[in-house]
């Protein structure tokens, strides 16, 4: 059995970028951390605030704290897999591209909370959540045969959203992407339907 490494994640990096077939799990944590059992020494390299996986290291988990505000990348067959409930944080950004694919992993049950929340797919790749998003505001966007599939998304209450701002719901359509929401429900969007393709 291999050992664990672990190592926090420094203060300065707010981005994650996967690049080649390599795989990223990112769950819950009391800090934010990465965990892996891969015996290379070069796993990531970090530049200007960004944090970025290469390759093809086996077993790598980023704990999250609910503190921090994260934008993750993928791209070229890369994929992103966010397992279960997440607290509330100031920002998630998710973005794919060139077959990437990025997976809310859980269910109904389960809820990831951020006051903003942007999911942006592009060349062929895919956004999808099996949870139950919670926002203020939000950001879709798809286009060039991507797809983004959501299983529900929902208005934080108001005492949630207090000094947050105006809100913001936009999604953006192109070349035949397409973003598949929940239906409108009492506090936003949360079960199936609620379709919107490009023209």
């Amino acid at each position: 059995m291999q050992a664990q490494r672990v190592q926090q994640l420094p203060d300065e990096v707010n981005e994650i970028r996967i690049e080649g077939h390599q795989n990223l799990r990112i769950v819950s944590g009391n800090e934010t951390r990465i965990e892996t059992t891969s015996d290379k020494s070069d796993i990531a390299r970090v530049r200007n605030g960004r944090m970025t996986f290469s390759g093809d290291a086996d077993d790598i988990t980023l704990r999250l704290a609910p503190s921090r505000s994260m934008v993750f990348r993928a791209e070229d067959y890369a994929t992103l897999e966010f397992s279960g409930s997440f607290d509330i944080r100031d920002h998630l950004t998710v973005e794919t591209e060139d077959y990437a694919q990025a997976t809310f992993v859980g269910d109904t049950t389960d809820t990831v909370r951020a006051v903003n929340i942007v999911l942006r797919a592009d060349d062929f790749s895919r956004i999808t959540s099996n949870v139950i998003l919670k926002h203020y505001n939000y950001e879709l966007a798809s286009s060039d045969f991507s797809r983004i599939v959501l299983a529900g998304m929902d208005l934080m209450e108001s005492s949630e959203a207090n000094n947050w701002g105006e809100l913001h719901l936009t999604s953006h359509i192109n070349d035949r992407g397409k973003v598949y929401r929940g239906g409108m429900g009492a506090g936003g969007y949360s079960g199936s339907g609620g379709v919107k393709n490009s023209s």
